[in-house]
C-alpha cells in the first residue's frame, strides 16, 4: 500500500505542476478578444493594444519586429488608414473557437468606401470581407498572432484592378 500511495502521490504532484487549461482560461481569453474588438470598433487604439504582451509576435506582417511598440505602430497606421478610407468600419465575429491558450476567430469587416484607399478614390460602395486570426495567450495577454485576411476581395469589391503589381 505504501508503494502504491507513494507512486500515486508522486504522479499527482507531477500532474499538478504541469500547465493545464481550464474553461475559465478559455472564457477569459475570449472575453479579452471580444473587448479588444469592441475597442477597435470604437476607434480606441490604446484599449485595443492592451490585449498584447510587451513581447508580442505578429506573424505574417512583413517588417514588423516583435514587441508591443512595433505592434502599436502597425495598428496605429492601419487604423488611421482604414478610418480615413472607411469611416465607421466595423469588425464582427462570425466564429470564435477557444482551446487551451489558443483562440481562433473568423471575422467579417464591413463598411462603406468614403475616402482614398491604396490609391483608389472613394467609390461610396459598401463592402464586406473576411479573415481568420489565431491568437496565443499567456497570463491573459496575447503573445503571438497569425492573420489571414481577404484584402484582394476588398479591392475587387471597390472595383480595383491590378496592373504590373499596382492597384488602379
Amino acid at each position: 500500500f505504501d508503494g502504491v500511495f507513494a507512486t500515486t502521490y508522486s504522479l499527482l504532484l507531477s500532474m499538478l505542476s504541469m500547465p493545464f487549461s481550464s474553461d475559465q482560461e478559455e472564457k477569459n481569453n475570449s472575453t479579452i478578444l471580444m473587448q479588444s474588438i469592441e475597442s477597435w470598433n470604437k476607434g480606441d487604439l490604446d484599449s485595443y493594444i492592451n490585449m498584447y504582451d510587451t513581447n508580442v509576435i505578429l506573424h505574417g506582417v512583413p517588417g514588423v519586429e516583435p514587441g508591443i511598440e512595433s505592434a502599436r505602430k502597425l495598428y496605429q497606421g492601419f487604423q488611421e488608414a482604414f478610418q480615413e478610407a472607411f469611416p465607421g468600419v466595423q469588425i464582427s465575429v462570425d466564429d470564435l473557437i477557444a482551446k487551451a491558450d489558443m483562440l481562433t476567430c473568423r471575422f467579417t469587416v464591413s463598411g462603406i468606401h468614403k475616402g482614398e484607399f491604396m490609391g483608389l478614390p472613394p467609390t461610396g460602395k459598401p463592402f464586406k470581407f473576411t479573415g481568420i486570426t489565431i491568437l496565443k495567450f499567456q497570463d491573459r495577454k496575447c503573445i503571438e498572432r497569425w492573420n489571414e485576411i481577404d484584402f484582394l476581395g476588398l479591392l475587387q469589391q471597390l472595383g480595383a484592378t491590378m496592373e504590373n503589381g499596382k492597384t488602379s
